[in-house]
């Protein structure tokens, strides 16, 4: 879960820093690679369930 976070907020700056111009590369870039890492987070909370252990290890299973 710490990892998707992660992920999530990564994702979430890149959007910003595209939309507001501040990042060091291209404004295409910062905001595909944003919505790529939140797009990845999100089918990850989405699949957890259904996979189960096998598919991402022992903390889905805990609930």
């Amino acid at each position: 879960m710490f990892l998707s976070a992660l992920l999530l907020a990564d994702g979430g700056l890149n959007i910003v820093r595209a939309i507001r111009g501040t990042g060091q590369g291209s404004r295409v870039w910062d905001f595909i690679n944003g919505s790529a890492n939140v797009t990845i987070t999100l089918l990850v909370w989405l699949l957890r369930d259904s996979l189960g252990p096998q598919g991402f290890g022992p903390d889905s299973a805990q609930k």
